[in-house]
């Protein structure tokens, strides 16, 4: 008995191994998902060319949106469907978009074009390492909950002080329509004997591409964590169009560096210095109070003037100023 449930057992082990989540059937399929998609790329593409008006190219890829979607027979509610499942999907979606990105290079290279974005890689370790340590992919909406991104690492002994970072990543918009807009931060937390301070960077994500964020700070202080997020915005217009947003090669490097030279001291300038010492020790000097005597003369003190001298002539007037002012005459 035993040996015939194991013999059962074992093709449905088998059969259950070789079987992959199916996608529901009232969705668009993952292939053709993918078609779709591709050629919607390639249109967008080819709207941007023509015109490089912005209201303009948005009206055209619009058209050529619903041109695609009538090629593959789907109305735009089963197209939004499907896409709000692929959003609880991610992995399958960043699947898809690796299938894109490797046709689209297949492409470029027929027309002698060169190929899709692909980022320079690093190691794990060294003094250039990739310290990213979460999903490289990642599909953003402008829904709450699925339209950000967090990372935070904890700083070991690997990282030093003077170190910079650099996120990096490459994002595709898939817009019915709307404004793109997103934010991409790094921060950093050092450590200070006053207390904590944290450094940052941002910058704005308006076009499909490679984006990169550097944070450069040279302090000599201890790195104690390293965080930030990439955000998209739901902008202004109808939440119900279709907003994706698709990142991937997502790295987060870190750059050891020397510490940055002390500047020299000026002799010139150390010369002025000892010099305006001086003059501030004897401005200080020339303000110290004088003690008080003990004892104090009061005699009053006799003020000794020239007396002018007045000869005198003929006449009483004259010799009575004389008198008053004990002038006495002078004598030839």
């Amino acid at each position: 008995m035993r040996k015939f449930v194991i013999i059962m057992t074992l093709p449905l082990l088998l059969l259950l191994a070789g079987c992959k989540p199916q996608v529901p059937s009232q969705y668009i399929q993952p292939d053709d998902l993918e078609d779709l998609l591709y050629d919607w790329h390639m249109a967008r593409a080819a709207a941007s060319i023509n015109d490089d008006n912005e209201k303009s190219t948005d009206y055209e890829e619009r058209l050529y949106f619903l041109a695609v979607l009538k090629k593959y027979g789907v109305t735009e509610a089963e197209f939004d469907s499907s896409m709000v499942y692929y959003y609880s999907h991610a992995d399958r979606m960043a699947a898809i978009y690796h299938n894109i990105e490797a046709r689209m290079d297949m492409a470029a290279q027929k027309i002698g074009a060169g190929t899709g974005m692909r980022m320079e890689t690093y190691g794990t370790t060294g003094d250039t390492a990739n310290v990213w340590n979460g999903a490289r992919s990642k599909v953003l909406t402008t829904r709450p909950l699925g339209n950000r991104l967090d990372f935070h690492l904890k700083a070991d002994t690997t990282y030093h002080a003077n170190d910079m970072f650099q996120l990096c990543f490459v994002s595709t918009f898939l817009y019915q329509e709307g404004t793109k807009d997103a934010i991409a931060l790094i921060a950093v937390k050092y450590e200070g004997e006053d207390g904590d301070t944290i450094i940052s960077r941002y910058q704005r994500v308006m076009s499909s591409g490679e984006t990169k964020v550097i944070l450069n700070e040279k302090n000599n202080k201890k790195i104690k964590d390293v965080y930030g997020y990439i955000y998209l915005s739901k902008g202004n217009s109808d939440s119900k169009t279709l907003k994706l947003m698709v990142i991937d090669q997502l790295q987060l490097v870190r750059f050891h560096q020397e510490a940055p030279p002390k500047e020299p001291e000026n002799p010139v300038a150390n010369e002025n210095k000892a010099d305006s010492l001086k003059v501030d020790s004897v401005k200080n000097d020339s303000a110290k109070v004088l003690p008080l005597p003990d004892k104090v003369d009061h005699q009053p003190l006799e003020l000794k003037a020239d007396r002018p001298r007045i000869t005198p002539t003929d006449g009483n007037n004259t010799h009575r100023i004389m008198r008053e002012h004990k002038i006495q005459p002078i004598k030839k």
